[in-house]
């Protein structure tokens, strides 16, 4: 299926790395007709920069789309998502009650986080936006978290935007498409992002992620969640990300190599509009 957004929805991203003046500065902005300044999502690149920790960019109230690592050609990469439920947060401060829509993209080879985004966006702009960053991702594979929410709107919105159905993870057993955190199977899913992360198998650039997974404790009933206030949206995006890093099928058969010509285009197109960017 051919996707149904144009070269116009692809984020123009420069051919150089951003010094850290200009990406503090908050200048370098999507353009008005791509999928993402349609969400008035913000953009930083943190590519090439030495002690990218230290800047600390503030999303608007869109969300935050962050790069450290643009995707390479012949590499493969997950994504995990965790959709937005619109929960009041108990203990939470008075103008950040409710829960966030997030996406961790993670290198299969090195285990890297190379991109995430953070914000409260409408299902179907969410689906849009994660087709988006999937498929420039040499069409990653993608676990959306569908608990009987809204994560199967997000899910259609990707199926209709183009996104391939064998790179969207279904869950055998239950017979649907998307990941289902259960009460079974969570505090597995916490054990293995645990272990990833203490043996340098994934391997995290995002503060705010560190500072999510700083806030996780272990309540009286054995249940791992994020303490009273805080919010655990990047550490279960970031979860399910790392359990497609354990079930992704691999990428480069004959079936996926639509993937590397779509690589192809993007980069054409990015290396063609960047110069608007140095005049």
């Amino acid at each position: 299926m051919t996707p149904k957004y144009s070269k116009n929805s692809i984020p123009l991203l420069l051919e150089r790395p951003l010094s850290p003046a200009e990406t503090r500065s908050s200048t370098f902005q999507l353009l008005s007709q791509s999928i993402l300044a349609s969400s008035q999502c913000d953009l930083r690149i943190f590519e090439g920069l030495n002690g990218q920790r230290d800047i600390r960019p503030i999303p608007n109230q869109r969300g935050l789309l962050a790069v450290w690592k643009r995707p390479q050609k012949g590499s493969q990469y997950v994504i995990g998502a965790d959709v937005a439920e619109g929960i009041e947060i108990d203990g939470a401060p008075a103008d950040d009650k409710h829960d966030y829509s997030t996406l961790d993209v993670i290198d299969r080879n090195t285990g890297e986080q190379v991109c995430t985004f953070h914000g409260r966006l409408t299902p179907d702009e969410f689906g849009r936006q994660s087709c988006l960053i999937g498929r420039w991702y040499n069409d990653a594979f993608a676990g959306v978290e569908n608990n009987g929410g809204y994560g199967g709107h997000v899910l259609v919105t990707m199926e209709s935007e183009g996104y391939p159905l064998s790179q969207l993870y279904r869950d055998a057993q239950l017979r649907k498409m998307g990941w289902t955190t259960t009460r079974a199977n969570r505090k597995s899913l916490m054990s293995n992002l645990d272990m990833s992360i203490r043996s340098r198998e994934v391997l995290i650039n995002s503060e705010d992620t560190v500072n999510e997974l700083k806030a996780f404790v272990t309540k009286p009933d054995g249940r791992i969640e994020a303490g009273s206030g805080r919010k655990d949206d990047r550490v279960f995006s970031l979860a399910i990300a790392n359990k497609m890093l354990e079930v992704a099928p691999p990428i480069f058969s004959d079936k996926h190599k639509d993937s590397t010509l779509h690589y192809q285009r993007l980069n054409i197109i990015l290396s063609g509009l960047s110069g608007q960017f140095r005049k």
